[in-house]
């Protein structure tokens, strides 16, 4: 009988599972509120929901589509979260995305603008609308600041535009593991001075406009339960400048581009 007992209870516990992840494209972890909850948490703000739409792509799949807004600083954003299946499956993986940093650097456009004219140098911030058909030749501008010298000269530009423009965004983002980057990013790119046609820039580098650090407690005892953390940063001048100027000299060690090399030296912490 106690046999019997735990095999239905194994079956009502397999039932619920079933049922509480299930993803069809009107299930609870698809739904726009977990969605905009998540992303509260994620960018330690307040999302709200503006409009909500089920779509199909070319091939049929189905997709969630939803325009979001941060409360906070009053700007919309698009989300969404794909739909491969109607069945039941437990523990399906659950696929979300959103456009919060693309539309956050959007949204701040004419304020970057502004600051960008007083320090002479060409920047390009993300297209409002990709190309349908993109050429094959990379080209940087695409989701995320684009900054454009055509010297060596231009390099402590580009650093103090980096840094005023990390501290205007004032980014802030939950991390959950190392690898996410989700958030902006400032892209150096070289282009010769006379060349009109940015799509043959040459990218030196890129910066998080929110980098971070791993926090490790060396006196709490090792247990594989133990999660890192992961702190959130804006660089100091120093460190910028020196991943710039690496970058340069690594990009004309590669061929990538003929231009002088630049000395990296110890810069100061005090700046």
């Amino acid at each position: 009988m106690w046999v019997a007992f735990k095999m239905n209870f194994f079956y009502v516990l397999m039932v619920i599972l079933l049922f509480d992840n299930c993803t069809t494209k009107y299930s609870d972890p698809y739904s726009v509120r977990n969605v905009a909850k998540n992303l509260s948490k994620q960018y330690s703000t307040e999302i709200g929901i503006v409009e909500v739409k089920k779509k199909r792509d070319s091939s049929g799949k189905k997709y969630n589509e939803y325009l979001l807004k941060d409360k906070k600083r009053d700007f919309l954003f698009e989300a969404g979260s794909h739909i491969k299946m109607d069945r039941h499956i437990i523990l399906y993986y659950k696929e979300r995305w959103d456009h919060y940093s693309r539309d956050l650097m959007r949204y701040y456009y004419d304020d970057v603008m502004r600051i960008v004219d007083k320090y002479g140098i060409l920047l390009i911030p993300p297209l409002q609308k990709l190309p349908e058909v993109r050429a094959k030749a990379y080209s940087p501008v695409l989701a995320f600041d684009s900054v454009f010298i055509h010297s060596p000269g231009q390099l402590d530009t580009a650093v103090d535009l980096y840094v005023e423009l990390a501290n205007f965004y004032n980014f802030s983002y939950v991390r959950y593991h190392k690898n996410e980057t989700k958030n902006p990013r400032f892209i150096l790119c070289y282009l010769p001075e006379n060349e009109s046609d940015r799509s043959g820039g040459v990218k030196i580098c890129h910066l998080l406009y929110l980098e971070y650090r791993i926090d490790r407690d060396d006196a709490e005892p090792y247990s594989y339960r133990k999660k890192e953390k992961y702190i959130n940063y804006i660089p100091e001048k120093y460190e910028v400048r020196k991943k710039l100027y690496q970058s340069w000299n690594d990009a004309i060690d590669k061929g990538k581009i003929v231009q002088e090399k630049v000395e990296v030296g110890r810069e100061s912490r005090g700046e």
